[in-house]
């Protein structure tokens, strides 16, 4: 009678890394919540590792460099677009204090008018 052994193959190997990654992700997702954006860059990174394990193949520096390159352009792209959001406001803020200053000058002007007016004539 042959008995089973129950070893694990390279296919399981590589799952149960994937696995680890994946759980890896997961932590790091709970920490984005917790801690921000020093967390999103973990999570990138372990995204990275699980997609590697998936794929049987190391992450290489210069992988994991490109990464880093790419979410810092993306922080640098949010923060811009924020700038711009905000320089906007401020124009649509000062553009709405310049009209009712005008109103109120014309409202001033009128009224010196019509209080002049009686004696005119």
């Amino acid at each position: 009678m042959r008995q089973r052994v129950n070893t694990i193959g390279s296919k399981g190997r590589h799952l149960g890394a994937a696995a680890a990654a994946a759980a890896e992700a997961a932590t790091a997702a709970a920490a984005i919540i917790a801690a921000g954006t020093t967390a999103t860059a973990a999570a990138a990174t372990a995204a990275t590792r699980t997609t590697a394990a998936l794929h049987h193949r190391p992450i290489t520096q210069q992988h994991h460099r490109k990464q880093q390159q790419h979410y810092q352009q993306q922080q640098q792209q949010q923060q811009q677009q924020q700038q711009q959001q905000q320089q906007k406001q401020r124009k649509q803020q000062q553009q709405h204090q310049q009209q009712h200053q005008q109103q109120q000058q014309q409202q001033q002007q009128q009224l010196l008018l019509q209080m002049a007016a009686p004696t005119i004539q």
